[in-house]
């Protein structure tokens, strides 16, 4: 089997539950979203360090997102994507 790369990028949110339901339809089958003691919590898996960091890129686009939908929502007024804490392992 190939060597395969992998992503954690996680992300403190007042509303992780939401914004993890909110990105976790876009994910692939490499891609796992989940919400963990307020933060939203994403692996991703790759063939290629090329692939992983395209995937990623698109994971942050699709959380950014998100998270503005939840901003313009009443109940959420805190928006934390900026301190986002990456960590990536090429084994």
């Amino acid at each position: 089997m190939a060597e395969r790369r992998t992503a954690r990028i996680k992300t403190p949110h007042s509303r992780a539950a939401a914004l993890a339901a909110a990105v976790r339809p876009d994910n692939t089958d490499d891609v796992d979203t989940r919400a963990v003691d307020g933060a939203v919590v994403t692996e991703i898996t790759r063939e290629t360090t090329g692939s992983l960091a395209t995937t990623a890129d698109d994971y942050v686009r699709n959380l950014r997102a998100g998270a503005r939908l939840l901003a313009d929502d009443p109940q959420a007024r805190t928006d934390t994507t900026t301190n986002t804490d990456t960590t990536t392992d090429d084994t």
